[in-house]
């Protein structure tokens, strides 16, 4: 029983010191946004009219959009960096495994949205309204993949979903004629099938949780004082 314990407890430890690597971003990211948001604020203008040139407000709009890529990729950043976190050896195998593990998941759904005739067609509409249309289908652009909106959590999915193939995968030995592709080269190479497959799951599963979701958030956030 001991033994079972310390087992789960190890892999939880191990687990969680896989976030350490993708979150260390976060502080960095917030910093740097932080200081372009609170230079370029209306009101800090109003108060300080000095820092209201271009040059200045050029750094600003610079540190923003700095610290706009680590918030706005979020999910393909825990992809990677859970599957590195969690691989034990080999990891730029799982790095590469991890992005494309991701890019596979959303590219399947990108595919899956338009042959079941479900991908809303943003084309003719303006940046507000085509937002509003993707939120209402529950979809999302990312990485410029317009695909099922699945947030930072499937990033995670991801990573661990990429640590059990890497685990399997980078120990298969290939027959001599394809031996080239075994190993750490086989990982990617399985990582896209099975990704393949639990995106083709998730077109049909997902949709419902996601609406319960949904539901669940509004009726707490209608609950007053108990919500």
């Amino acid at each position: 029983m001991a033994k079972k314990k310390n087992k789960f407890v190890s892999a939880f430890e191990q687990f969680g010191r896989s976030f350490l690597l993708p979150v260390s971003v976060l502080p960095g990211a917030g910093i740097i946004k932080g200081i372009g948001t609170a230079f370029s604020n209306t009101n800090t203008l109003k108060m300080f009219p000095a820092l209201n040139n271009s040059v200045v407000q050029f750094i600003m709009k610079f540190f923003i959009a700095l610290g706009d890529t680590a918030f706005d990729n979020l999910p393909i950043i825990f992809a990677v960096g859970v599957a590195v976190g969690l691989a034990k050896r080999e990891k730029g195998s799982a790095a590469l495994s991890g992005l494309l593990g991701f890019m596979v998941l959303h590219y399947i759904l990108n595919f899956l949205l338009k042959f079941s005739g479900k991908l809303v067609d943003t084309s003719k509409m303006s940046g507000n309204d085509a937002k509003l249309a993707l939120s209402n289908a529950m979809q999302t652009k990312v990485l410029g993949i317009q695909t099922m909106d699945l947030s930072v959590f499937w990033g995670i999915i991801v990573g661990i979903v990429v640590y059990f193939v890497h685990k399997w995968a980078v120990k298969v030995q290939l027959p001599p004629v394809v031996g080239f592709f075994s190993g750490p080269r086989f990982v990617p190479i399985a990582t896209m099938v099975v990704m393949a497959a639990v995106a083709s799951g998730l077109f049909f599963v997902w949709p419902p949780i996601q609406k319960g979701i949904s539901v669940l958030s509004v009726f707490i956030l209608k609950s007053g004082p108990i919500g």
